[in-house]
């Protein structure tokens, strides 16, 4: 409206009283308001000439102002300028509207007023753009005579700001606190304001007290909702790392469950022989591995063996379950490491066949010696005056030829998992130590049919 005011060309042109100015500018002046349905009208004044422009969107053109309600209003508005000569809005009723009245004026050289252009803005239309009247909130702007000229809910227009806010005028609000806490409207509400000192308004954004509290009682029942949530989390991954971290001890619990310890003085010789089991369960289980595994496990604890070590196979017969330091290889089969002082050890088995390798100076030969000793073994269940047999003495027998040596081992794999579901001849080829290939060549040629038709 300032652009329009100052650089509007049919504005100038009426200023220098051309004949056609006043038609000109008042079919201008018409259209503009009728563009924009904010504005109810628009007034230009030459108070050097006593001139009258005008446009009114609602009644149309008038011949004949002078005792229109607009004149009355510019008659008004020119009256409050002269009196107060900053003020560019102020409130009026015009046919029955509430009206906030910006004027906008010129000086000459001398200080007087020349030109004065007033706009009519529709409170009412106004109001209508901050929100809708059913909002949670109110804005609500109030002029320098505390007199509502817009409000969001469309029922305080023209009447005294409806606050218990004191102050003698409203631009004397205290600027240090930008929030205030006061009744509004007879209810208890937060204002949140701002000021426009250069038009003498001030802007109020009005929340109910309860509202307020309404919404901060929801983000908390949120807040609860998503702590619980992290909770639960929390305590499913908490459970997930605890059942991997405590794995060792649930072992060890479970060997409490399997074990009779009813004969330990006190908890800690019970906790000490549950160790003690637990300990060898381990060893038995490296053991385990090393006597039929190619490939041996960096991750393997080592650190029970001492070289030089021999691989002693014990054939056990019906006897399912192995006694002390034994590994259970087959259904019949046990085998165990040992130092030489522990070889007498052996005594008790004397109804058995026992196999001894040659001594062993490293964990990459325990795999071959146990093959050694089981050959040793099964050597001996074909005597019937030794039980004991140390393979370097049958070494070059007739009954230990490479050939021979490794068909035992074949045929026992055979009698072990032959009808396993998860039995291969690449799994019996891998446990022998040789290839496949001569495995199917040795076999045909020693027992006179291929392997896979036996």
């Amino acid at each position: 409206m300032s652009f329009l005011f100052t650089e509007q060309p049919l504005i100038q042109e009426f200023t220098l009283n051309n004949p056609n100015s006043v038609f000109n500018l008042t079919t201008f002046l018409s259209q503009t308001a009728l563009a924009d349905p904010l504005v109810d009208a628009i007034i230009f004044y030459d108070v050097k000439e006593g001139s009258v422009a005008y446009s009114n969107s609602v009644s149309g053109l008038l011949s004949d102002v002078s005792e229109n309600e607009l004149t009355d209003s510019l008659n008004q508005t020119l009256m409050a300028f002269q009196s107060r000569p900053t003020r560019l809005f102020h409130h009026q009723m015009i046919n029955d509207s509430y009206i906030l009245a910006l004027t906008l004026v010129t000086y000459d050289a001398s200080g007087m007023l020349s030109e004065m252009m007033v706009v009519h803005l529709n409170e009412d239309v106004l109001s209508s753009l901050f929100t809708g009247a059913q909002s949670d909130f109110e804005i609500v702007i109030i002029n320098e005579d505390n007199i509502v000229i817009a409000d969001s809910a469309q029922q305080w227009l023209g009447q005294v700001f409806p606050s218990s806010l004191n102050y003698d005028h409203p631009l004397q609000i205290s600027t240090n606190s930008q929030f205030v806490l006061h009744q509004f409207a007879g209810q208890q509400s937060l204002l949140a304001y701002a000021k426009l000192e250069d038009y003498n308004l001030v802007f109020f954004h009005v929340t109910p007290y309860d509202v307020i509290e309404s919404t901060i009682v929801n983000v908390n029942r949120v807040i609860i909702g998503l702590f619980m949530v992290f909770v639960f989390i929390n305590l499913l991954v908490s459970y997930v790392l605890s059942q991997r971290f405590y794995a060792p001890i649930q072992s060890m619990v479970h060997q409490f469950v399997k074990q009779d310890y009813e004969n330990a003085k006190d908890e800690f010789e019970l906790i000490a022989s549950a160790l003690v089991d637990l300990n060898q369960s381990q060893q038995a289980s490296t053991l385990k591995a090393l006597f039929s595994s190619s490939n041996i496990d960096s991750s393997l604890d080592f650190s029970f063996i001492s070289f030089p070590i021999r691989v002693v196979v014990v054939l056990m017969g019906e006897v399912k379950v192995a006694q002390e330091g034994w590994v259970i290889m087959h259904e019949d089969v046990h085998a165990s490491l040992m130092n030489e002082h522990d070889l007498n050890r052996l005594d008790e088995y004397e109804s058995k066949s026992i196999g001894i390798s040659d001594p062993c100076l490293s964990i990459e030969g325990i795999r071959a010696a146990y093959r050694t000793a089981l050959a040793a073994a099964q050597y001996a269940d074909t005597l019937s005056d030794q039980h004991v047999v140390y393979y370097s003495d049958i070494r070059q027998s007739d009954y230990l030829t490479p050939k021979t040596v490794l068909m035992n081992q074949v045929m026992n794999y055979l009698s072990q998992y032959a009808f396993s579901a998860s039995f291969s001849f690449d799994a019996c080829a891998d446990a022998c130590g040789f290839s496949l290939g001569y495995i199917r060549q040795v076999f045909k040629e020693t027992q006179g049919t291929a392997i896979n038709d036996f």
